[in-house]
């Protein structure tokens, strides 16, 4: 998750892990993942709703890390199978 990959990398620069600006605006990281922006907007409030982080602007302050890795590590697990089932059926 892009998040948690921010995270990581000001953490390994001696910032801090849990507060940080984003790099770029949501539309341009929309851009980036092949998202539309609302879906962007939507995760990020998502994300808030579940108590896993505060956004404001550009602002972000991630309040439950550990919550956004294991939803990251989910997402993958779940991802992964979805393409060894289609890889399967066409098979």
């Amino acid at each position: 998750m892009l998040l948690i990959g921010l995270s990581d990398n000001f953490r390994r620069r001696g910032y801090a892990a849990d507060r940080f600006r984003l790099p770029m605006t949501r539309t341009d990281i929309a851009n980036h993942l092949g998202l539309v922006p609302e879906t962007m907007s939507r995760l990020f409030a998502r994300l808030g709703r579940r108590g896993l982080m505060v956004v404001e602007g550009r602002e972000v302050r991630l309040t439950d890390v550990e919550g956004l890795r294991q939803m990251a590590h989910m997402v993958a697990t779940y991802r992964e199978g979805l393409r060894e089932a289609t890889t399967a059926e066409t098979a």
